[in-house]
């Protein structure tokens, strides 16, 4: 049963993010480099308080991210962020 457990945790990253697929945005409107009123820098906020460890991708709003939340790890691509959360997930 703990195995069991162990491996639901694991799985729990990549569950989320297919839970959210191409629905969460960084910025309000996909394409752009805005983050006026972006749900996701709430979510990331909240996250940022509670030490989560956070990896963001996004090709275009990185650099205006960078400006906000200078403290966390950004990706290159989806695949990079991935591996990077699976790093700090088997290190915890």
């Amino acid at each position: 049963m703990l195995n069991a457990a162990i491996g639901v945790n694991n799985r729990q990253p990549e569950r989320l993010i297919g839970m959210l697929g191409s629905k969460l945005n960084l910025t309000l409107k996909p394409g752009s480099d805005d983050l006026w009123h972006s749900r996701s820098i709430l979510l990331m906020e909240r996250l940022h308080v509670r030490n989560a460890n956070i990896v963001a991708y996004d090709p275009v709003i990185t650099e205006n991210m960078r400006e906000q939340f200078s403290d966390i790890e950004y990706a290159d691509s989806v695949a990079d962020a991935l591996a990077a959360l699976r790093r700090v997930s088997s290190t915890d």
